[in-house]
């Protein structure tokens, strides 16, 4: 977890510690404050981290040079900012490596040598361990509020504790990168801390973690147009960082009426998610307020009853399909897409119009609903979306 960067040097309590060049970065993510007194501390950072440089290894002849490929394997191993320690060892910081940060958005910092180190990395460090802290709790008690919505006192409390209320509304949505590039669970963590990032960014009531590989982002919002905003707006984002074949599936689900039914949210998003991910649901809106029919099939938990109605209405013709191997369930596919216009069909198949009359008319037979009434139309296309939604 991680905090950003211009709230974390608040914390500082000296005068000394003056931002150089890179404040378009200011608002990054820091994971952790690093000393460093190595000549190359790039190689020994994870990503986010804030790092001091004390310069005790600064090439002498060459000290320009020096530090700027030191500034550069440093933000090549993504670390949030650099501090340089003036004085003892670095006299003043070089113009050059101003420009090489002001470039590259990459926050630089001057440190007077006089100041002790701990008084900085003290504040610094208490302040990133007391916000991890704080969201451990709050991501621990959603989930609780997901994954266990009638144990009440697992999160009302807790996230009260933290101005989530009871009384407030809430929608959550579910990520996933399809064919990513990188080990999922490596790829779910970063995107964690850029979704977090860009939240914290935009000044919205938030919680982000992981759920195995699914990403959840549980959104505190009075109005569905926001949340709507802010969903595409980091939808929009993300996809701009995808690479190769990699896919953005993301579900939105309904804004609560209260904590209390975050788990209906929850489940009406990783739904729609999932539902992406299946090749036979042509799925384009992510949204559970604008999923039509789909909204609804979705809000029928009850397994059983969808299995039950697709095999009552839609059954008998799959099971002729598979024993005479032919694809009478395609035709009628088509029909009720062309809203029973049987030219249509017949010119989107490539066939004489009795042609598909005569395939109509046997699915009519075997499954004893006249496919012609409005009534039979919806009772087998009703059973297709539930079908494909399935497989």
């Amino acid at each position: 977890m991680a905090v950003e960067m211009e709230k974390l040097i608040r914390k500082y309590p000296g005068s000394d510690l003056k931002l150089l060049a890179g404040e378009n970065g200011i608002h990054g993510q820091v994971t952790w404050v690093h000393v460093s007194e190595l000549p190359n501390p790039g190689s020994f950072l994870k990503g986010g981290e804030l790092v001091i440089m004390t310069c005790v290894c600064i090439d002498k002849k060459n000290p320009e040079k020096w530090l700027v490929n030191q500034l550069s394997s440093i933000r090549h191993a993504k670390a949030s900012g650099v501090i340089l320690n003036v004085g003892e060892y670095l006299p003043e910081i070089p113009q050059v490596c101003i420009d090489f940060c002001e470039k590259y958005d990459f926050p630089l910092f001057s440190l007077g040598w006089s100041t002790d180190l701990q008084e900085v990395t003290r504040p610094l460090c208490s302040y990133i361990i007391q916000e991890n802290e704080r969201e451990h709790t709050i991501s621990n008690a959603f989930k609780n509020a997901i994954f266990f919505p009638d144990r009440q006192d697992l999160y009302v409390v807790p996230l009260s504790d933290y101005h989530f209320e009871p009384g407030d509304r809430y929608a959550v949505c579910t990520l996933s990168i399809g064919n990513p590039s990188s080990e999922p669970y490596q790829e779910a963590g970063e995107l964690v801390q850029e979704i977090r990032a860009r939240l914290k960014y935009r000044q919205k009531r938030a919680s982000v973690f992981t759920a195995d590989k699914e990403i959840v982002v549980v959104l505190c919002s009075d109005s569905a147009d926001e949340v709507h905003s802010t969903a595409e707006d980091l939808f929009s984002h993300l996809r701009q960082r995808l690479s190769g074949e990699e896919r953005l599936f993301a579900g939105v689900g309904k804004l609560t009426k209260s904590i209390r039914c975050v788990y209906k949210s929850y489940r009406q998003a990783s739904s729609i998610r999932t539902l992406q991910q299946s090749s036979s649901v042509a799925l384009t809106d992510c949204f559970y307020d604008n999923l039509g029919i789909y909204g609804l099939l979705l809000g029928i938990e009850d397994e059983d009853i969808k299995k039950d109605y697709v095999s009552r209405i839609l059954g008998p013709l799959l099971d002729y399909d598979r024993k005479k191997g032919s694809d009478l369930t395609g035709a009628v596919r088509l029909y009720l897409k062309n809203g029973g216009s049987i030219q249509d069909t017949a010119s989107e198949l490539f066939i004489h119009k009795n042609t598909v009359t005569y395939r109509i008319n046997l699915a009519s037979q075997i499954l004893h609903i006249d496919l012609s009434t409005l009534n039979g139309k919806m009772q087998v296309q009703l059973a297709l979306l539930v079908h494909d939604m399935d497989a």
